[in-house]
């Protein structure tokens, strides 16, 4: 088993290699042994060697500490910053694409709902009778729209049936004439 030696700085501050002593490499083979069970009887053998690895390891990089350690970035600080910029990005786009719609269509009707506060005479509890009497006026929607033109319609049916009856009043003789050709006209 090889087992490499110490370092240490000499006099000038540079680092030097100094080999084990024969009473370290002792103890380990001591632990070697009993480590791994050691038995002679079945022919075992453990030799401790005292050897160099490498150069000697470069001094220990000093890395800044206070103020400066928050202001350098690793990679994985730099990933996590990315992570985070795109995942502000994706809802930033729901909120102005899905959200804010949504938020609107509920915000604004689509069409005004009749109202019974807008019925002249009708007015919430406690309000006074000034109030009572000013109708409160919605735009028209499209269903007030059919009901106007329904009534006009109304109005013009109900013109022509008075007149067909002026008319059968002033002529009653040929309003029966009239009648009788519809009747026999008439599919059975």
């Amino acid at each position: 088993m090889l087992i490499d030696g110490s370092y240490a700085k000499n006099d000038k501050g540079d680092i030097t290699y100094q080999a084990r002593t024969k009473e370290e490499l002792d103890r380990i083979a001591a632990l070697v042994r009993t480590a791994v069970g050691f038995d002679q009887k079945r022919g075992d053998q453990i030799e401790v060697v005292n050897l160099r690895f490498a150069e000697a390891p470069a001094a220990p990089i000093q890395e800044p500490s206070g103020l400066l350690s928050f202001l350098q970035m690793t990679k994985d600080d730099i990933m996590r910053a990315v992570e985070l910029a795109v995942m502000a990005l994706l809802a930033l786009v729901v909120v102005l694409f899905v959200v804010r719609p949504l938020v609107r269509r509920i915000l604004t009707p689509e069409s005004p709902q009749p109202a019974a506060a807008a019925l002249p005479g009708v007015a919430g509890a406690g309000a006074g009778a000034a109030a009572a009497d000013v109708p409160i006026t919605l735009p028209p929607s499209q269903t007030a729209k059919m009901i106007d033109m329904a009534q006009v319609q109304g109005q013009v049916h109900a013109q022509s049936m008075e007149k067909v009856g002026e008319l059968a009043e002033r002529n009653p003789h040929e309003t029966v004439a009239i009648v009788r050709q519809w009747l026999q006209d008439a599919p059975l």
